[in-house]
């Protein structure tokens, strides 16, 4: 027989419910609605525990069903509660459930009286045995005798009655004690045995029973309840055998019909009051060191106060927030909107995003396009700067400077140079190369150190942000090393502006 015990009584919503702490594996859980609904209900059950649910699986409704459900719960887990939530839209259904959880009498022993059912009312109505055993002091016992006197008209009664000799005569005349008779020759026996039962009958019949000696729990038995309601209650017997005979008076064991019988079956008066001695009241109690394991438990226990406390500062198992009360989550709806990526103003964009670009206008003329990277707007436009040496060939040092917009950074990317020597005569001593530096702060752009190779065309990465102040220029330093030959040289300075 599975004993279970209740853990919630959820009402499902859109929102998650939860029962109280368990450890089992198996539940019982049991549906009802008060109204049929035009469409299937569906919810999903799960674990939860640290606010986390887990092992999520679909539900439905079960017309008038009680099903099972195996939630095992993880290793490292002592204890969680299950997690309910509705799916489903249906208006105007509600939907209920009632979860219980499989529990393990080894483990889960003793319960409290009112977790047994009927336990309560039954005990209520049962006798206290310590008014018993007052009662029966009253009383003589099982095994008694009486002097003649004290049997009330017992003596003149045996006065009214035959003399042994006279009977013996009279006996003559009478049939012997062992004799026989004929059914039919006892008056109304035939009639009588035919309404016993014939025992080999009785025999077949008793094989399927149970033993005489077994229990039953209350609900097993039909009709116990309704038959114990009706029976006497312990004071009512009380009040009863104070109308019975005292306790100081006389019976012979033959004046009692089938009494020797009875006493040969009965139990000793002495050996029960013995037997009673060594066992508890039917009210008593316990110290907590009597009961096994009871202290650990209780350790194990919260004290109410302290959880009635804890949950005091504590929502509701079904409660709500607005979407300002969860951190983060007014900017997670903001960044789900569809939000344009390009935007076309004469002013800076409020809260721009990776990826968002702006085309800056000027009285309705394009000044520049923006995309914003990195936190920085970074122009679209990859611009260049043509940079030449002074005349087609040169033989010496020769530098110039170009102007710049302060009111950007510039991003240089990269420098393509090309060189053609008149000669082939150029070495690690003799020879050109390109400096890039600003003016006059001096700081340098990009240095190709000694170029060697003659009749080349090359790209060298920069990837360097600068920033300018008014007045301040990039210089630029075609300089000859030693005694280098002529040389023509070009250069394409590749840069994107970066807004302050």
């Amino acid at each position: 027989m599975l004993f279970w015990r209740e853990i919630g009584a959820i009402t499902l919503a859109q929102n998650w419910a939860y029962t109280e702490l368990t450890n089992s594996n198996l539940f019982r859980i049991t549906h009802q609605i008060d109204n049929q609904p035009p469409d299937a209900l569906r919810a999903v059950i799960g674990q939860e525990t640290e606010d986390i649910v887990f092992d999520r699986r679909l539900m439905g409704y079960k017309l008038g069903a009680v099903e099972g459900q195996l939630i095992v719960m993880p290793e490292g887990v002592s204890e969680r509660r299950l997690a309910v939530q509705r799916l489903d839209r249906v208006v105007g259904t509600n939907w209920t459930i009632k979860i219980e959880e499989l529990i393990d009498l080894a483990i889960n022993l003793p319960l409290p009286i009112s977790e047994v059912e009927g336990l309560e009312a039954e005990l209520a109505e049962k006798a206290i045995a310590s008014e018993v055993e007052s009662a029966l002091e009253q009383k003589a016992p099982t095994i008694h005798n009486h002097d003649i006197s004290s049997i009330n008209g017992l003596e003149s009664a045996l006065e009214q009655k035959a003399i042994t000799s006279e009977v013996e005569s009279a006996l003559l005349d009478k049939a012997p004690t062992v004799h026989g008779h004929q059914i039919s020759d006892v008056t109304g026996l035939e009639v009588e045995l035919s309404e016993k039962a014939i025992a080999s009958e009785v025999e077949a019949a008793l094989a399927g029973k149970a033993p005489t000696v077994h229990g039953h729990q209350i609900s097993d038995v039909t009709g116990l309840e309704a038959e114990l309601a009706e029976k006497a209650i312990a004071s009512e017997v009380e009040a009863a055998l104070l109308a019975k005979a005292p306790t100081v008076h006389g019976h012979g064991i033959s004046d009692v019909t089938g009494l020797g019988a009875e006493l040969a079956e009965k139990a000793i008066a002495s050996e029960v009051v013995i037997a009673l001695a060594g066992k508890a009241a039917t009210v008593h109690g316990h110290a907590i060191g009597d009961v096994t394991g009871l202290q650990t438990a209780l350790n194990e226990k919260a004290i109410a106060s302290e959880v009635i406390t804890a949950l005091a500062g504590k929502a509701a198992i079904v409660h709500g927030h607005e979407p300002a009360e969860i951190t983060g989550l007014t900017e997670l709806i903001e960044s789900l909107q569809p939000r344009s990526n390009v935007v076309t103003s004469s002013t800076m964009p409020l809260d721009p995003f990776p990826g968002l670009i702006w085309h800056e206008m000027n009285t309705n003329n394009l000044v520049e396009s923006w995309v914003f990277l990195n936190n920085e707007w970074l122009s679209i436009t990859k611009h260049s700067v043509p940079l030449a040496a002074p005349n087609s060939t040169i033989g010496a040092t020769a530098n110039y400077v170009i102007p710049i917009d302060f009111r950007y950074d510039y991003l240089f990317s990269e420098v393509i140079l090309h060189c053609d020597y008149n000669t082939s005569t150029m070495n690690a001593t003799n020879n050109w190369q390109l400096i890039l530096s600003t003016q006059s702060a001096g700081s340098v752009i990009f240095n190709s150190e000694a170029i060697l190779e003659d009749n080349i065309s090359k790209i060298f990465e920069i990837n360097s942000l600068h920033s300018f102040n008014a007045g301040e220029r990039i210089n630029i330093l075609f300089q000859k090393n030693g005694t280098a030959p002529n040389i023509r040289m070009g250069v394409l300075l590749n840069y994107r502006l970066v807004r302050k």
